[in-house]
């Protein structure tokens, strides 16, 4: 038992979108249980998965979440993603702004509360996949079919 903790992305499949149908199709062909009637209508996928890294947690638990810790799943904004990059940057670039922008979290089964080689590796970690995956092409087109969701579980 622990903190797990999921980036996901949904993207829908057009029925309009030959492309997408035949994604769609060619997915279907994998699960027969599916019968000819039935579409895939979205593909899910996890971007980014942390395990105990109760600081990034919170960051989303106070802004995504609403300060809901309810293990529910909520949608996360190009813009709020911005924001919990530069709070990484910023831990990143002085580690004395740990405590300020990115502060650990207790909580049963959230790991450890110190700011150790653990506490940076997450940071860093969650740094390099907003800066690759989102920021380097400024949610090029590809991207901007996916709608992204946090959540957690304990």
């Amino acid at each position: 038992m622990g903190l797990d903790m999921y980036l996901t992305g949904k993207r829908y499949l057009r029925s309009w979108d030959n492309a997408d149908t035949e994604t769609a199709k060619s997915i279907s062909d994998m699960f027969p249980e599916l019968g000819s009637d039935q579409t895939v209508q979205e593909v899910t996928a996890e971007f980014m998965y942390w395990r105990k890294a109760n600081a990034i947690h919170q960051w989303f638990v106070d802004n995504v979440q609403e300060g809901n810790d309810d293990c529910g799943e909520y949608p996360v904004t190009e813009k709020e993603f911005v924001a919990l990059r530069d709070a990484c940057q910023a831990v990143i670039d002085d580690p004395k702004n740990a405590e300020k922008y990115l502060p650990t979290q207790g909580g049963f089964f959230f790991g450890n509360t110190e700011y150790n080689d653990y506490y940076f590796e997450d940071v860093q970690r969650t740094l390099d996949w907003l800066n690759t995956m989102l920021f380097v092409n400024k949610f090029d087109p590809k991207l901007d079919q996916w709608y992204f969701y946090y959540q957690s579980s304990w």
